[in-house]
């Protein structure tokens, strides 16, 4: 988890997360909270680095790239039909994300994005 939010504990992140970011997303099940909840309280992907990436399968969603590994991790929350023709938006939302829950600034972000693109059957 990011270092800068080392004095916020995981139910503080997770209530500024969900806070700032639920708008931005679908009211459907799985909601944007319940995956936040499975990533920041329950610690889905601790030591793993992964990243948020927007994926498009009928229309634009959020997933997980993870370093070293092609393919994405779908998480089936689907952004709001508002952002669905703003791929710059949604990007945005995803290197936010990434930063503050992950800690991986955007840079670092699009290069482990980069080397997941591909067949899961091939080496990263």
């Amino acid at each position: 988890m990011n270092q800068k939010k080392t004095d916020m504990n995981k139910t503080e992140l997770y209530n500024a997360i969900v806070k700032k970011f639920e708008s931005n997303f679908l009211k459907q099940l799985p909601s944007f909270g319940d995956r936040m909840w499975k990533l920041i309280i329950e610690g889905m992907f601790d030591g793993r680095v992964v990243v948020f990436v927007p994926t498009l399968k009928n229309g634009w969603n959020l997933s997980l790239a993870e370093a070293g590994d092609k393919g994405y991790i779908p998480l089936n929350v689907q952004f709001a039909g508002h952002l669905q023709r703003d791929y710059s938006a949604i990007s945005k939302i995803c290197d936010e994300l990434t930063e503050e829950i992950f800690g991986i600034l955007p840079r670092r972000a699009a290069e482990i994005q980069m080397q997941s693109m591909g067949n899961k059957n091939e080496k990263a």
